[in-house]
């Protein structure tokens, strides 16, 4: 909901105010509404943000030559730091491990790419207004930036998610109250955001990592933790699932008996049947996506009993 309402268009009012013309003569401006877009760097900022798990310091001390488009990799080398004596400065990052060479959905890599052609137009547009780099020398300019093209403060990151989640807020609660049909009410209202700290999304994105079964050496590796413990002590919520799962292995393991799953269970299918719906969790891709559908609850008992009738032989097969 969040990278989606990054694209929406937001209504701004405009009330009616008083002027003064150059002359000194007093005159009334109407009252008007219009619409507002998100800034599309920051749409590239949050993208990043939510799909790297990078630190806020991190992303904003990104340069054009950290981003490899071929190889579909950003690499963080460096961070901002703020000092009392100096303000914010690039520094290298805390540790060497925090050094990382990071993959990126190709959606990202194709956003920076539309950003930084936009960049180039703006260094153009500009002319000797523009701060940042010259464009002989654009692999060194900053990629988030103020309008003059100076490295973005690392604080606006922060108060730009707030009003983009104020704004969403404001316009799905605004067009839920001309709703009368009470469920489609309710649909409204359940995607309203919360009110998060930008760091959060780091969190999300490593919660999310290790929900969906990621290597936890990996996911340490990605978010530049010195050591995997770190990872554990902050994500321990992330885990319970995962730590059934690993206890139904070493009992299976140990005991050399297949242990049916929880789904089997609550629907009570046979003995036969399980073992087929075990032979289908090991079958191939479109088998195993199959096996999903049911662990997730997409089926009814009876409907699980006449799938599983309907692929004995090709389970038997696999």
């Amino acid at each position: 909901e969040f990278l989606d309402c990054l694209k929406w268009e937001y209504p701004v009012k405009y009330g009616k105010r008083k002027r003064t013309d150059s002359n000194g003569n007093e005159y009334t401006v109407n009252g008007y509404q219009t619409t507002k877009t998100i800034p599309y760097q920051f749409q590239v900022y949050f993208n990043l943000a939510v799909f790297s798990g990078c630190r806020r310091e991190e992303l904003i001390a990104l340069t054009w030559k950290d981003i490899d488009f071929e190889k579909q990799m950003i690499s963080i080398n460096k961070a901002v730091v703020k000092t009392k004596k100096y303000g914010q400065t690039i520094e290298e990052t805390k540790t060497e491990s925090s050094n990382r060479d990071l993959y990126m959905p190709y959606d990202c890599m194709h956003m920076l790419k539309i950003w930084k052609n936009q960049q180039m137009e703006l260094c153009a547009t500009l002319s000797n207004k523009w701060e940042g780099m010259q464009l002989d020398q654009f692999d060194d300019q900053f990629i988030f930036i103020q309008n003059s093209g100076k490295r973005m403060d690392i604080y606006t990151p922060y108060n730009r998610l707030h009003n983009i989640i104020k704004d969403h807020n404001e316009l799905l609660a605004s067009k839920a109250e001309l709703i009368q049909d009470p469920k489609e009410k309710e649909n409204y209202l359940s995607r309203l955001l919360p009110h998060i700290r930008l760091h959060d999304l780091r969190h999300c994105s490593a919660s999310l990592l290790i929900s969906e079964g990621v290597n936890i050496a990996s996911v340490s590796k990605r978010l530049g933790h010195l050591q995997i413990s770190t990872t554990l002590d902050v994500y321990t919520h992330s885990f319970p699932e995962r730590d059934k799962e690993a206890s139904d292995m070493l009992e299976k393991a140990l005991n050399g008996d297949v242990k049916p799953m929880t789904h089997m269970e609550m629907v009570k299918v046979s003995n036969d049947e399980k073992i087929l719906l075990e032979r289908l969790r090991n079958a191939d891709s479109e088998l195993q996506e199959l096996f999903m559908d049911m662990l997730n609850g997409n089926y009814s008992k009876d409907e699980m009993v006449s799938i599983v009738q309907a692929n004995k032989a090709v389970i038997k097969r696999s």
